[in-house]
């Protein structure tokens, strides 16, 4: 059975175009849209293609329910092109190695005929082949849900399948006390005045305790806040998505006010920052102190146990 296809490759711009009909004006012209580039499919590849074109009509409203039934594949693609828009890298790179598993235990079956059997497979080949923690399982599994709620929400099934039951040990969160936090603090001071020359770490985890004290902002906040989004004069600290990171929730809606403490410590800091610095913790050369925000964690850790608290 030949497949059903929505698009036409254009020679002199290199790139495929999408042919879309709207539901309600079925009588005008197709629309034409670009769903691909060459550089993003060299080669006609129908499943990357058809998520592609998929994607962009259910913007246009456009009525794709009389094609075939939908396959996994097609499903996963339109799923990661979705997630790509609104989720940063980190995020992206999860999602594409449970897209893969998903893929692998199941196959490119219809998404309608995925079951409990299905799904039972697919968390045990995590268990089996991979070996993985039921702690990383839970997290796979839940974004495997992701996936399948995605499809309800677009209208491709009417509920999502069930996945079995993992029982794993939660971890209880552990968290510093405002006395502890003081002392780690303190600790960090007294070395960045006693070391020589500067010391760009020790400043940045400086400024990394000090504005998590006074603000409970996250790692990952702290780690891609900008000097721009620090208003000195309106007291108060703005969270922006940038180009590998996306904000949790809707914490960029309201500004985080700036404390007295934290107000005193940010002028005397901001004064001596260089032109080139761009983030609140930067290296001196506009590049971020830290690679990731679990590296943070691991250097106020550090100052703790040296102190003698319980890690």
């Amino acid at each position: 059975m030949t497949k059903k296809k929505h698009w036409s490759y254009v020679e002199s711009r290199k790139h495929w175009v999408g042919h879309f009909h709207h539901k309600k004006k079925t009588n005008r012209r197709a629309a034409r849209r670009v769903i691909a580039t060459h550089a993003e499919c060299p080669e006609e590849n129908y499943e990357f293609l058809m998520a592609r074109w998929r994607t962009v009509a259910f913007d246009l409203e456009v009525d794709y329910t009389s094609d075939a039934p939908l396959r996994l594949g097609v499903a996963l693609e339109e799923w990661l092109e979705y997630v790509k828009r609104y989720r940063d890298i980190k995020t992206m790179k999860l999602y594409r190695r449970t897209a893969s598993r998903l893929f692998e235990s199941m196959g490119n079956i219809l998404v309608n005929q995925v079951n409990l059997s299905h799904t039972d497979k697919f968390a045990t080949m995590l268990t089996r082949k991979y070996r993985v923690s039921d702690q990383t399982k839970v997290s796979i599994c839940k974004e495997a849900k992701a996936f399948f709620s995605f499809l309800v929400d677009r209208e491709v099934l009417d509920k999502k399948p069930r996945f079995p039951d993992i029982q794993c040990t939660k971890k209880e969160m552990r968290a510093y006390t405002p006395e502890q936090l003081f002392l780690i603090r303190q600790r960090i001071n007294f070395m960045v005045q006693r070391s020589k020359g500067s010391n760009v770490f020790l400043s940045a985890q400086l400024r990394v305790i000090t504005m998590a004290m006074h603000t409970g902002m996250r790692g990952g906040e702290i780690r891609n806040l900008l000097i721009d989004n620090i208003s000195i004069e309106k007291r108060c600290i703005y969270l922006r998505d940038n180009e590998d990171w996306r904000i949790k929730g809707r914490r960029e809606d309201k500004p985080i006010p700036i404390n007295d403490a934290l107000l005193d410590f940010l002028v005397l800091d901001l004064r001596h920052r260089s032109p080139s610095e761009v983030w609140y913790l930067d290296d001196g050369t506009g590049r971020k102190t830290y690679s990731y925000a679990c590296d943070m964690a691991k250097a106020i850790r550090a100052h703790g146990i040296a102190i003698g608290m319980n890690p």
